[in-house]
């Protein structure tokens, strides 16, 4: 049986370039792609209809006085700030949705695409992005390739090879050094199977050359470090066996380099972020000199298969000298549904307070950066799915749930 359903709204916005329509809307008798602009649409009531149902639109002007009761006010925090609670705030009103990324199917037949960093290189006017794994198992596996894309999210077709490296994989994390190169870093952890070859383990740090090469000039065995190093080390660091580590967060402020830890969480469920002061140091194999220390720690849950885990960091980002960005996703959990969110804190050694910007159902935010546009970049990695990202004005977000 049809039922019929109709429903009034106005479109609230478009993104400003064109990409491949979704696959149920493209004509299987024909090899032309279907392409077209994703537009949010704000209902004037609600509609009947299920997930991914097909609704034919009519789109005409009209006019009509703005709405004043469409989004509702926003939920007042109840925990007090500097506790190291998590202060809930409403994010700003009627958030774009995730889009897919555009990849062009050239690129897609060459190489995974699984974005789990993000870091935007105004020498380029691109983002350069990282993948957990590159190439495809039978050609190009774990190939010393990045990945660079426009400022409305468009993927360059060809990826951005590196030279100097035989091999990148696992690369979880991305960020600038401050004078024009890139620092990458593989996850250091273990693999499914419960194997951490070299390759799993390296701290890389990338130039751009005048000849427009990229070539890693430096990178070290970090994890390997970590295990040479005297148990007290590492249980400074929290981390005494190493067979549990997980590194996805990395961020760069004023000289130093920060390692954001997905696992493990300390013994009260808390993320920790480590602070290396001398990163020259660390590439030179001395990690004495390079001074790395603990420097803070967030608490979070995120709901993974429907109950509430200890949340870890997936990746982190200063925005300006006083606000840390924290991606965060379940962490040493491996669901099939969750939701990862975003949130901001103050940038300060100890215990962080985290404000609430933004929850993901069903998501989990890979990697975020700062975008050209002083918008923050999330991009969202969905395995063999399309992978996706969203812009959030975090400046206005800021300023919105200011203390008055």
């Amino acid at each position: 049986t049809y039922h019929k359903t109709t429903s009034t709204g106005a479109i609230e916005s478009v993104t400003g370039t064109i990409g491949p329509l979704p696959l149920r809307c493209q004509n299987p008798t024909t090899k032309v792609v279907a392409m077209g602009r994703v537009a949010i649409v704000a209902l004037d009531e609600p509609m009947g209809g299920l997930p991914g149902q097909t609704q034919i639109v009519k789109i005409s002007a009209r006019r009509r006085a703005p709405t004043t009761n469409r989004t509702p006010p926003a939920p007042q925090s109840t925990s007090p700030r500097g506790s190291g609670a998590p202060v809930v705030v409403a994010a700003p009103p009627s958030p774009a949705a995730p889009a897919d990324l555009q990849v062009s199917s050239e690129l897609l037949r060459r190489t995974r695409f699984e974005p789990s960093g993000i870091v935007w290189v105004a020498a380029i006017d691109r983002y350069v992005l990282v993948s957990d794994d590159t190439g495809t198992k039978k050609q190009d596996d774990h190939a010393p390739w990045l990945f660079t894309m426009s400022a409305s999210g468009a993927v360059d077709p060809q990826p951005l090879v590196v030279t100097g490296l035989d091999e990148l994989n696992d690369i979880e994390s991305i960020t600038t050094d401050g004078a024009g190169g890139l620092w990458l870093m593989s996850s250091q952890s273990e693999s499914k199977k419960g194997k951490r070859p070299e390759n799993r383990r390296r701290l890389v740090h990338v130039v751009f050359a005048k000849s427009g090469e990229v070539k890693a000039d430096k990178l070290v065995d970090f994890v390997g470090m970590l295990d040479a190093a005297p148990a007290t080390t590492r249980a400074a660091l929290g981390v005494l066996d190493t067979s549990m580590l997980d590194i996805e967060g990395l961020a760069f402020r004023d000289g130093a380099l920060y390692f954001g830890l997905k696992s493990p969480v300390d013994a009260d469920g808390s993320a920790m972020i480590w602070r290396v002061a001398a990163p020259d140091k660390l590439l030179a194999g001395d990690l004495v000199g390079a001074k790395l220390t603990p420097w803070s720690k967030v608490k979070l849950t995120v709901e993974a298969d429907g109950r509430k885990v200890p949340a870890g960091i997936a990746d982190m980002v200063f925005w300006d000298s006083d606000t840390l960005v924290i991606a965060v996703t379940a962490s040493g959990a491996e669901a099939k549904v969750e939701a990862g969110a975003i949130y901001v804190a103050r940038a300060t050694a100890g215990m962080l307070a985290p404000v609430h910007v933004r929850t993901f159902p069903g998501l989990k935010p890979e990697g975020i950066a700062r975008g050209p546009k002083d918008t923050l970049a999330v991009v969202f990695d969905r395995g063999t799915d399309a992978a996706q990202w969203v812009q959030i004005d975090l400046d206005r977000f800021k300023a919105e749930n200011a203390k008055p």
